[in-house]
Order: structure tokens, then sequence, then C-alpha cells
């Protein structure tokens, strides 16, 4: 059981690193619109939270504050204000 759970932590922290490289490296550069921006952040703060559940140690806190600091940049648009009509 230990070996097949090793095995699927290590299938998803290398889809959750490819999403976010990918979010990182071209989609949230590249968007022009808030309501674009904030999706990606949320989906990039996601993918640190999913990272969150199954780490342990040091690699569990580093996602968790990722996490956090992805959350709350989606918070705010680019020119600071708030986004209201971002809907979940």
């Amino acid at each position: 059981m230990h070996d097949y759970r090793a095995k699927i932590e290590t299938e998803l922290s290398g889809i959750c690193a490819g999403i976010l490289k990918l979010l990182d490296s071209r989609l949230i550069p590249s968007t022009a619109s808030g309501d674009s921006k904030v999706f990606y952040l949320k989906m990039k703060g996601d993918y640190h939270r999913y990272l969150a559940e199954f780490k342990t140690g040091a690699e569990r806190k580093e996602a968790t504050e990722s996490t956090l600091t992805a959350y709350k940049a989606a918070q705010v648009c680019p020119f600071g204000h708030r986004l209201c009509n971002f809907v979940e």
C-alpha cells in the first residue's frame, strides 16, 4: 500500500508541477484581462493546494504558503481594485 501511495503522489506531483509551470511561464504573463488573470491565479492556488493536501514537512509548508500567495494575488486586479464580477 505504501508503494502505491508513493507512486500516486509522484504522479500527482508531476502533473501539478507541469500545470504550475504552464501557468507561470505562459498563461499568467500573457493574459491581458483582469478576469482571466484572476482565473489563472486562482487555478495556481488550487494546484498548490492539491500539493499541500499530500505533501509533508517543508514541502507542505511551501505549498501552503504558495497557495495563500496565489489566492491573495487573485483577490486584487492589476489596478489594485477588488474584482467583484468574478464568480467561482
